[in-house]
């Protein structure tokens, strides 16, 4: 083999070895907690070190399907398997804000995984660092390196379910309502319905509500007044 084919083979092989080591991902995946719910926050502590990056695992409960979250200052990537059974958007929509992750070591720093419906983003210190659509539902596993894990914090996590946050209430109420605060709950103090009707001194039609911005305030009384509705 002459010199010149010998310098190619180590250039190939080397650039081999280089996609291999990109794509290489770590084997001691260490169990943080399970997710039931498809929508909500997980927290937990984890140690960060630039050079060794964050890996996050996440396994369907259902399904044979999982993905990883591989991420450093260098590259962001999203690691799927089976690669087969993944619609091309799940690869495509996935973003990684690599400036965003810390310059320093970090003995035990807060990441949080937030899941919803159609997408699930990973925090770091308190900042954005990876989004991508949501690949399966839950319940799912969530696997971590063991060496990111700050010793003693491997099943200390949390999970906040979240939901869509609907207030209803009747503050808009009808003049010849008796109750004016029927649907309110008066824990404590006292409370009343002050309109704008209450401060005219002299008029010859009045105020109309329908009309009259900021018509009605609130009024309470009292060491600690308190008083809900919803």
């Amino acid at each position: 083999m002459n010199r010149r084919k010998t310098k190619y083979l180590l250039i190939a092989t080397f650039a081999f070895m280089l996609a291999h080591l990109a794509y290489a991902l770590p084997a001691d995946w260490a169990v943080r907690t399970t997710i039931l719910d498809p929508v909500g926050n997980l927290s937990c502590i984890v140690s960060w070190e630039p050079t060794r990056g964050l890996h996050i695992k996440i396994d369907s409960a259902s399904s044979e399907k999982s993905v990883v979250v591989a991420i450093s200052p260098d590259n962001g990537e999203l690691h799927t398997e089976p690669k087969d059974v993944f619609p091309p958007s799940v690869q495509a929509g996935a973003q990684f804000n690599t400036d965003a992750l810390p310059k320093h070591t970090l003995e035990h720093t807060e990441m949080v995984l937030k899941l919803r419906e159609e997408i699930w983003a990973l925090y770091l210190n308190n900042r954005p660092i990876a989004a991508f659509p949501a690949p399966f539902y839950p319940p799912v596993n969530v696997s971590q390196s063991q060496a990111e894990i700050p010793e003693g914090e491997t099943d200390k996590v949390h999970f906040q379910k979240i939901a869509d946050f609907e207030f209803q209430d009747s503050f808009f109420v009808p003049t010849n309502q008796l109750e004016q605060l029927a649907d309110w709950d008066m824990i404590s103090g006292s409370w009343n319905l002050h309109t704008a009707q209450d401060n005219l001194l002299t008029s010859k039609k009045g105020l109309e509500q329908e009309r009259s911005p900021n018509f009605s305030s609130l009024k309470g009384v009292g060491t600690n007044a308190i008083i809900a509705a919803g």
